[in-house]
């Protein structure tokens, strides 16, 4: 799970999450707060309305299915998915 997160971060970051929004992530699962961390990559993401590909919800969708998060937490990020996103 651990590498899962750290690459939903690494991804997060390469779609254009802020910095600090980043920084607070990687705080959040050194402190093995990876739920939280999830959490604030998802709000963010979608409070900036960052447009992200298929394959980063799809990372979302797992990891937060092991977290045994409801999909309504999360499922609201299919409206970011931007399939030209997906060629590069």
């Amino acid at each position: 799970m651990k590498n899962l997160i750290n690459s939903i971060i690494n991804q997060a970051a390469n779609l254009g999450l802020s910095n600090q929004n980043i920084i607070d992530a990687k705080e959040l699962v050194e402190y093995n707060e990876r739920g939280i961390a999830l959490e604030l990559i998802i709000t963010q993401i979608y409070e900036y309305e960052i447009k992200i590909n298929k394959l980063f919800y799809k990372d979302i969708e797992r990891l937060a299915k092991k977290f045994k998060m409801e999909e309504e937490h999360y499922s609201f990020l299919v409206e970011l998915i931007d399939y030209r996103l997906n060629l590069k």
